[in-house]
């Protein structure tokens, strides 16, 4: 959701608009609203730049930055849940687009005075309004379209325009009356005031000096009615552009301030927003994760019921009833999203390797483990067990037939579990790439996660996984840290612990 203007604006006010702060903006303000009355009417920039040319310059300059403000307004009505700053956008694109061109040419040209002078008098009675509304609450509805404001107050200026032409006697006298022209600059002063007046609560210097940039064009359009001359290029016309392109210069900085205001917390709601889908992109991964360890545990559990079912003597029905309780007691904790045992208690590696070989021989799997006696590391054995399971399943899928050994000794602070199959193997240049999510041979009808979820769990323990190819199969290295003493390998025990044939 966007956020409201006045948001907005708050957050680009870096201190409290204090009544110091405030009193600071009009003195400043006006302290450049007399230097440029001092130099419009004084005799000295005339000497140096002639009248006309200063005054189209200014002229050019000041439609420029009405264009400018437009522009940006209409884009923090874009960013902000709020109509305001669209009034504004269009009064300003209305103003330079028609209001100061045809002031110019009100004031140069004798042909079609009446004309240009409707123009420019409908163009700044739509301004004045439109800068009012802007000023009131009932302009807060975020639906409000610049373009079409913009054009809706054209189209009515260009209307008046032309009946201008078909009744110029009246024309000239309603273009002319200085009540009328005084009343048009009431409304904008008004607007002016309203708009400041509205900041001052709310401690937002930001619109504060907004209305008073509004209040000094106002008395620009002031200064140019109560000092228009006969002749128009002189001072009092360099005195009004002077004034004009002030006012337009203040509402600029607050303009520039607030879209940069607003352009950064897009920014922010944005990196939000990414940081969210990350989150969701991360929950997904473990949902499947999940799916994946249960799918895995569910098909051995599978084989193990089909084998309780029928004959079995009393050693190998006791073992099979632990693999599988282990077996269900890790998918329950998998499915409570807990660890089955604390991160540092460790586990006993023989009895963990003896469960997950005991439940792959029930798929059906000609696997058999050497396990060197007392082996304890400092690996859960839940994350252990599903490492090996994930490694069992996929000899299962992709060396199904072959034979798979299981073993696991003390290989100095470190336990080492291998899983060595005669399958077709991997090719070489791949050991790495194949524990990268997603990665999966051309036949695979898995989602390429096992191997993935090995080297994550894995690592949260100070574990490690590697493949290494063979000729032919290939064997999963396994190693993590011991819990117990330093021990010298012993091959001798793995031989003597030998299990199945």
């Amino acid at each position: 959701m966007r956020p409201p203007l006045w948001d907005v604006v708050q957050l680009s006010d870096l201190r409290a608009c204090s009544l110091v702060r405030r009193l600071r903006d009009v003195l400043l303000v006006a302290a450049a609203v007399v230097l440029v009355v001092l130099v419009g009417e004084s005799g000295v920039l005339p000497g140096w730049i002639p009248v006309e040319q200063a005054v189209v310059l200014l002229t050019l300059v000041s439609g420029a930055a009405a264009l400018a403000i437009a522009v940006l307004w209409s884009l923090v009505a874009r960013l902000t849940d709020d109509g305001r700053p669209a009034w504004a956008a269009a009064a300003l694109a209305l103003y330079g687009l028609i209001a100061v061109p045809a002031t110019t040419l009100g004031s140069t040209i004798d042909a079609g005075r009446v004309m240009t002078g409707a123009l420019r008098l409908s163009a700044h009675v739509a301004v004045a309004l439109m800068l009012l509304v802007c000023a009131l609450p009932v302009a807060r509805e975020p639906r409000v379209r610049v373009i079409g404001l913009f054009w809706s107050g054209a189209a009515v200026s260009l209307c008046l325009a032309g009946l201008a032409a078909a009744s110029p006697a009246h024309a000239f006298a309603v273009t002319t009356s200085a009540p009328v022209r005084w009343a048009v600059v009431a409304v904008w002063m008004l607007a002016g005031m309203l708009i400041a007046y509205q900041a001052l609560p709310m401690g937002l210097s930001t619109m504060f000096r907004a209305g008073l940039g509004v209040m000094v064009l106002a008395s620009a359009h002031g200064f140019r009615i109560a000092t228009e001359p006969a002749q128009p290029l002189t001072p009092p016309a360099l005195t009004f552009s002077g004034l004009r392109l002030l006012a337009l210069a203040i509402v600029v900085l607050t303009a520039v301030q607030i879209t940069r205001r607003a352009l950064h917390d897009l920014g922010e709601t944005q990196r939000e927003h990414e940081e969210q889908l990350l989150e969701a992109e991360v929950g997904l991964a473990r949902l499947a994760e999940r799916d994946h360890e249960l799918r895995n545990g569910i098909a051995g559990l599978a084989g193990a019921t089909g084998l309780l079912r029928g004959s079995l003597d009393t050693e190998e029905e006791r073992a099979l009833r632990a693999s599988v309780a282990a077996e269900l007691a890790r998918l329950d904790a998998l499915l409570d999203r807990r660890g089955a045992v604390a991160a540092g208690s460790g586990c006993e590696v023989g009895a963990v390797v003896r469960d997950a070989v005991t439940l792959s021989r029930c798929s059906g799997m000609d696997v058999s483990c050497a396990v060197e006696p007392d082996l304890r590391a400092a690996t859960p054995s839940d994350s252990l067990t599903q490492v090996l399971v994930n490694v069992l399943a996929n000899c299962n899928r992709h060396a199904s037939g072959s034979r798979v050994l299981v073993r696991a000794w003390h290989d100095g602070a470190r336990i080492t579990v291998t899983v060595a199959d005669t399958g077709p193997g991997v090719p070489r240049g791949t050991e790495r790439s194949v524990f990268d999510r997603g990665t999966r041979g051309p036949d695979s009808g898995g989602r390429g996660l096992g191997l993935h979820i090995c080297r994550e769990v894995l690592a949260a323990h100070g574990g490690d996984i590697r493949l290494h190819p063979g000729a032919p199969g290939c064997t999963v290295r396994i190693t993590v840290p011991a819990a117990t003493a330093v021990r010298p390998s012993g091959s001798d025990a793995l031989a003597d612990a030998a299990i199945g044939g």
